[in-house]
């Protein structure tokens, strides 16, 4: 349930709702919410007081992020029913009439970094009388772009711009004063209750609200058509980060979170992985093996049953344990396959291929090998260890029923190498990035060696020269597992593209750790090591430019292209929580704003009108609350001199 109330000494707002919402896989149905109850205003004006009680229906949803920009697609629909009035302050003029609508509307957004952008449109089909009919449409359309520029970390400046219109259409004397267009320093939402900013009038804040549009005197009542732009700017000037400054540009705290945004797109991929078509057919194989492992945990007990009266044998428990043990774990790998898909192919791993040496298989003769080998195995170890006793032919029994197993287990292997196949390269391509990249471990171990014979000719100990080397190892370790196609991507990207602001490419980090040696070191006797240095140095700038243009250019697969763009929003957070994210922060904002009223009587507002003024926003982490002016440019006969206004928000800073 949602409710909300505010109101003063003249004016009244109230709504209460009963609210559900529902997630699912699908992309173009990802997110749906539903809302039923009932909206009360009484919003005065200069001249005109607006009153309204509405029962409203809605349905809003989201589709997922689409696309490489990953464009997020906002719809919604509301049935609307109720009652209007509209009164002059003295009384001269009023109007009640019944109300009933059908609104729509779709939008969709994208981010580029800290850059938004933003783009709607709604319709609405209204009634004002109380039997059904059509009698007036409304439509408004609505364009944002906001971003952020960090000249200085922790100091943003804000900049949102916006461009908005509408248009009535339909019988002037039967359109509602209420549904005619009225601006003024508050933005209404065209489906009330809905997160998504879609306003119903125009923004110009040098009006109180509803004030823009009403001049009694020259015939101004609202209009039927408007269009709006606004400017606001705003610069912190003062704040408290929330992650103390140093701690973002420690060498360590970035290695360790470039490879902790490297493991979380390879889990990504997995999970992706497990959305696919291909792995609900490995699920349908995997329930096969369910009553195997119930038969081979009844052989077991009856073996146990078996040997109850037969002399103790530590060989024989100790297997019987395991086996037990094997089948449990099975058992528990196929429960978290089929309940998470985070875990999926992690568990069918350990269930069906286990960790074989390089180029071995999962066999009796590994040491990591899957449950289902393991219990393979065990039998086999259990039947000869129970040899010509009372329980061999139980024993016999059970090879049997696991052998079934054994037979599972390798179709289980075989699907599940095809369909890890959909997360990485082409093998050509694969192969001819790890010949790159086995470029790249060559030249990093010779400027390691470099490094250390500079360290070993120097009398004193240099930060620099440490901070160097923890790089280079890290990259060497980094580049040299070239046969892991499976990762050799992330790898190639860590290199040579970075992962996010916080997480620079590691070869130019690199670079930039030899300029600070070369920096440092200046004796005459040590030039030719620091000579040496800055030529690996270049070489590492030619390898990482052609590596850079090797990631650019390919052709990535699906699930890895979705999974670098959950990881980018990772980056973009981290970025933002390390950089510039503060507990508080005070920002001086400037604004500017332009609108104009067509379909109306009043000459007043059938031109450009203009405010400019500014304020102060206080923010608390991302709440924000705006105090300010707003000053009427062009101020005609009859008007205040602009409006005072005050505004609260919460900014989106993790875009």
């Amino acid at each position: 349930m949602d409710a909300d109330l505010s109101g003063s000494t003249d004016s009244a707002t109230g709504s209460l709702f009963l609210t559900g919402s529902t997630k699912s896989p699908q992309t173009w149905i990802n997110y749906l919410r539903w809302r039923l109850g009932y909206i009360y205003e009484n919003i005065p004006g200069d001249q005109l007081r607006l009153k309204s009680g509405t029962a409203v229906l809605s349905l809003l949803g989201a589709s997922r992020a689409l696309g490489t920009l990953g464009t997020v697609v906002r719809f919604g629909s509301a049935i609307e029913g109720g009652n209007q009035q509209a009164r002059t302050v003295g009384g001269t003029l009023t109007q009640g009439n019944a109300y009933g609508s059908v609104k729509a509307y779709m939008g969709g957004t994208f981010n580029l970094g800290r850059e938004a952008f933003a783009g709607s449109y709604g319709i609405q089909f209204g009634s004002s009388s109380r039997q059904p009919s059509w009698d007036y449409t409304k439509q408004v359309a609505n364009f944002s772009y906001s971003t952020r520029l960090l000249f200085a970390e922790h100091k943003p400046t804000a900049v949102d711009v916006q461009l908005g219109g509408g248009y009535i259409s339909g019988n002037p004397a039967a359109i509602p004063l209420s549904e005619r267009f009225f601006g003024g320093n508050i933005q209404r939402n065209f489906v009330q209750g809905d997160s998504w900013h879609l306003p119903r009038n125009p923004l110009l804040r040098s009006f109180a609200e509803q004030d823009f549009g009403q001049a009694l005197e020259s015939g101004g009542l609202g209009g039927t058509n408007y269009y709006s732009a606004n400017l606001t700017v705003a610069q912190a000037i003062l704040g408290r980060p929330v992650v103390p400054a140093g701690l973002s540009q420690d060498p360590s705290f970035r290695r360790a979170l470039g490879g902790q945004v490297k493991t979380a797109r390879e889990s990504a991929k997995l999970s992706y992985l497990a959305e696919t078509p291909a792995f609900q057919q490995i699920l349908l194989q995997v329930d096969s093996a369910v009553p195997l492992l119930d038969d081979a945990q009844k052989k077991s007990v009856e073996i146990r049953a078996s040997l109850a009266s037969d002399a103790a044998d530590a060989d024989v428990d100790s297997s019987l344990d395991d086996l037990d043990a094997a089948i449990g774990d099975a058992k528990h790998a196929i429960e978290i396959a089929k309940s998470s898909h985070a875990a999926a192919l992690a568990n069918i791993r350990f269930l069906a291929v286990g960790f074989p040496m390089k180029g071995g298989v999962d066999d009796c003769d590994q040491l990591a090998q899957s449950f289902l080998t393991q219990i393979v195995c065990t039998s086999q170890e259990l039947q000869g260890e129970l040899g010509v006793r009372s329980a061999a032919g139980k024993a016999e029994e059970l090879l049997r029923a696991t052998q079934r197993l054994g037979a599972l287990r390798a179709q289980l292997g075989a699907s599940y190498t095809s369909l890890k196949a959909q997360a990485v390269l082409e093998p050509s391509v694969g192969q001819a990035l790890a010949a790159k990249l086995s470029r790249v471990t060559s030249t990093l171990n010779e400027t390691l060696q470099a490094t250390q014979a500079l360290q070993a000719d120097l009398s004193a100990h240099l930060s620099q020269i440490d901070a160097l080397t923890k790089d280079l190892v890290a990259a060497s370790a980094d580049a040299k597992d070239t046969q892991n196609l499976e990762a050799i991507t992330s790898t190639g990207d860590l290199l040579a593209i970075g992962l996010g602001k916080l997480t620079p490419p590691l070869l130019q980090t690199i670079r930039d750790d030899i300029d600070a040696v070369a920096g440092f070191v200046t004796q005459p006797e040590l030039a030719d090591r620091v000579r040496k240095l800055q030529e690996q140095k270049d070489r590492l700038g030619s390898l990482e430019d052609d590596l850079r243009v090797e990631m650019e250019s390919l052709k990535r697969p699906e699930v890895e292209v979705r999974a670098i763009r959950d990881t980018q929003f990772t980056g973009r957070l981290l970025d933002v929580i390390f950089r510039e994210l503060n507990l508080y922060t005070v920002s001086p904002f400037a604004l500017v704003d332009v609108a104009r009223l067509g379909g109306t009587h009043s000459p007043l507002f059938q031109r450009n009108r203009y405010a400019a003024g500014g304020g102060i926003r206080f923010s608390l982490v991302n709440f924000n609350v705006d105090v300010g002016y707003g000053f009427n440019v062009n101020r005609q006969r009859g008007e205040r001199v602009g409006a005072l206004f005050f505004a609260m928000n919460v900014s989106d800073l993790f875009r």
